[in-house]
């Protein structure tokens, strides 16, 4: 960039480069055309690190000092003064300061302690650049602004990286963007040659493992054609197909751990490569069968049954048989079967709703008479006779409200049976079954990866008969 600083409008030259803003002490900003020729004595060089030249009416800005702590100012129309940096600020001939008002800069006199406005134009450098080919026949460049575009022929590539490039002359500082384009920002006129070279051709090697390939070495017919992978043949391996090709090694040790993979078909290598194929098999597994411990209740609290047959208690049918005349409900007792004028002498509830549970454990029944009764109480699953108290079966119940567990091992119809030698009313309140139910495990399916499983290769023998002649 250039600065120019110029007194009054007069010196303010008019024509050629265009300018960015200009920046007077009244604080107003204008446009600068100047040209090289008439601004070459008024112009210096301006730098962006912190002693760089900043224009602007803020006071937290400043024009800051060159490099060289020199530049030129206008002091009067076409005149010039060589300025240097003292302790006043930046001082001119004449005895003339650029001095920093509270918001401006400004030029000051020492002479008649008196400002006199002056004028700042920033010129942009402008550079030329030119794009070339290391060779046309390679491929070809534009250039749009400051941006190459490289363009390569068939066969052909833009290098990588920075060796896409060489700055032939001049200076500049070139980006590779990685897509056939490139950024440049000169400092100076400069020649960006962009770098193309020829695609190889490259060859693959296939290992085909316990398979086989009509080809082992394939190689592209022309540069970046690519190659086509196939699909290896197996004999007698039935329970292995083909997974892929793999770029590191062959899989010697047969594993779940499935490897990258590269299917058949077309494939573009990048460099002479050997591909390894790998097979697959998938194994079916059944898991371990889960058993859950359930419990199953019903309270009664009303009448239920009012003659022999079913009633649903709880999702479960339960079947009432009994040779009484009499059905009623008593709150603490529950289900009233039979009365001392028509007792049930025999009586007996049944289920097969637990036909799914793989083993029953318990079977608890909440059940009394009336007063003075002789009766009892036993259980059955299936054809097995469970036990109250480890041993008695059946076992006798009273007046009392009582809860009798049978315990045992089995599955089957449930039969609950109650008999008496008295001629009394019998209730049941509760009935608690203790079961457990299995399911099986799921299926798991794991697949294995392998470059050489075992395979039977099948022999033909051709068999001659010996004959004997007497």
């Amino acid at each position: 960039d250039k600065v120019i600083i110029a007194t009054n409008n007069n010196g303010k030259p008019s024509t050629g480069v265009k300018g960015g803003t200009v920046q007077e002490s009244t604080s107003t900003k204008k446009d600068a055309t100047v040209s090289s020729t008439e601004a070459d004595w008024m112009q210096f060089t301006v730098t962006t690190t912190t002693n760089g030249w900043y224009l602007s009416n803020t006071s937290s800005q400043y024009i800051g000092k060159p490099t060289d702590n020199t530049f030129y100012l206008t002091t009067t129309t076409n005149s010039k003064g060589v300025c240097s940096v003292n302790g006043n600020g930046v001082f001119c001939c004449n005895n003339r300061y650029l001095q920093k008002n509270s918001t401006y800069y400004r030029m000051y006199s020492s002479i008649n302690n008196s400002y006199t406005p002056f004028y700042v134009w920033k010129v942009s450098a402008s550079y030329t650049i030119t794009a070339q080919s290391n060779n046309t026949s390679y491929g070809t460049v534009s250039l749009s602004g400051t941006t190459i575009t490289a363009t390569p022929n068939d066969g052909y590539r833009v290098k990588s990286g920075d060796a896409g490039y060489t700055v032939t002359s001049g200076t500049a500082v070139v980006t590779n963007n990685g897509d056939d384009t490139f950024t440049v920002t000169p400092s100076s006129n400069c020649i960006i040659t962009i770098n193309f070279e020829a695609i190889p051709k490259y060859t693959v090697t296939l290992v085909p493992g316990s398979g086989s390939v009509t080809s082992t070495t394939l190689t592209e017919s022309s540069s970046g054609a690519g190659v086509t992978l196939p699909t290896p043949t197996l004999n007698g391996c039935d329970e292995w197909t083909f997974a892929g090709w793999k770029t590191t090694s062959a899989v010697t040790t047969e594993t779940s751990t499935k490897p990258t993979l590269i299917a058949a078909g077309t494939y573009k290598p990048t460099s002479n490569i050997t591909l390894y194929a790998v097979y697959q098999r998938t194994e079916e597994t059944e898991g371990a069968p889960t058993t859950e411990n359930k419990t199953y209740t019903h309270t009664i609290i009303a009448k239920t049954w009012s003659a022999n047959g079913a009633q649903t208690l709880n999702n479960v049918s339960w079947t009432l048989s009994n040779d009484g005349g009499y059905y009623g409900y008593e709150g603490t007792k529950g289900q009233q079967v039979g009365s001392s004028g028509s007792p049930a002498k025999s009586m007996t509830l049944t289920t097969s709703g637990f036909a799914s549970a793989t083993k029953i454990t318990a079977v608890k029944i909440l059940t009394s008479g009336a007063s003075s009764v002789a009766a009892k109480v036993s259980v059955k699953i299936g054809s097995t006779s469970y036990t109250c108290n480890s041993s008695t079966n059946p076992v006798a119940i009273s007046a009392t409200n009582t809860q009798y567990t049978f315990t045992g091992n089995s599955t089957g119809d449930i039969t609950i049976s109650w008999t008496q030698t008295s001629s009394k009313a019998l209730y049941f309140k509760t009935i608690t079954v203790d079961y457990q139910t299995t399911t099986a495990g799921g299926t798991t399916t794991t697949t294995y990866y392998y470059s050489t499983p075992d395979c039977i290769t099948e022999t033909t023998v051709s068999l001659i008969p010996k004959i004997t002649i007497f």
